[in-house]
């Protein structure tokens, strides 16, 4: 009798130790194929943010005076025609990257309990970490959205990874009569003046392309406006005495 029960209870303790077995197998596999699933998810994005190619464009930011034999210039916002010249082409893409240097920088500030994560690396935002603002409110890691931005191809619009919002304007710019390629113009806009130089291969009353944030513009992220008039370019001598002191 009492080595039946002994058998029963040796019987018992092999069941449960099976079962223990098999539980612990389960949470190792299940913590594993999570940790795989995670790995994988932060490999693709580190692959995605490192498919980037720096460059430096040709947009400054300027002063409220500028250099003598500064022009001011005209100028309208609008689409690339598809009929632009492959030089035009590339001085559009060098100026996209270089307006992406514009975009404001500011320290991250929480007003909620609440972690607030950078949407490209998935790391939350730290209190007073650099971070980048795009026109469209959201906020980003620095080194995050401008690979973000200048990762996208040649040629295609840069837009915020969450809204799909443009955080930067393409722009026509007309030469000044006066002026030659590599002279500096100024280019006086409703947040900001901009010291430009004239790319190789513009004369004189030609256009060259160019962006700048929306921000500067003073026109919604994103927007195709096209209508803006074109203003007449003038010397900055008479520019200027034209001007009340406290337009400066």
């Amino acid at each position: 009798m009492e080595r039946a029960e002994e058998q029963r209870d040796e019987s018992q303790l092999a069941d449960e130790a099976a079962v223990s077995v098999l539980l612990l197998a389960f949470a190792i596999f299940s913590g594993l194929t999570g940790f795989m699933l995670l790995f994988r998810r932060y490999a693709e994005r580190q692959r995605q943010l490192g498919r980037t190619s720096m460059c430096f464009g040709c947009v400054e930011l300027g002063e409220a005076t500028v250099a003598n034999g500064a022009r001011n210039v005209g100028v309208a916002t609008a689409r690339s025609p598809e009929s632009m010249s492959h030089r035009r082409r590339e001085q559009l893409e060098e100026s996209s990257v270089a307006a992406l240097e514009l975009l404001p920088v500011d320290q991250f500030r929480a007003i909620t309990p609440d972690e607030v994560e950078c949407s490209l690396c998935m790391v939350a935002l730290q209190e007073l970490e650099a971070v980048k603002k795009l026109p469209c409110g959201h906020m980003f890691h620095v080194q995050c959205v401008d690979r973000w931005l200048i990762q996208t191809q040649k040629h295609q619009r840069r837009r915020c990874p969450l809204c799909n919002a443009e955080p930067i304007t393409a722009m026509q710019v007309v030469c000044p009569p006066g002026v030659s390629t590599g002279d500096t113009i100024q280019l006086k806009q409703p947040n900001g003046v901009f010291n430009v130089t004239v790319p190789a291969g513009v004369r004189p009353g030609g256009v060259f392309h160019l962006h700048l944030p929306a921000a500067v513009l003073g026109t919604p992220s994103g927007s195709d406006d096209a209508s803006q008039p074109v203003a007449n370019a003038q010397p900055a001598a008479s520019a200027s005495a034209s001007e009340s002191p406290s337009s400066c």
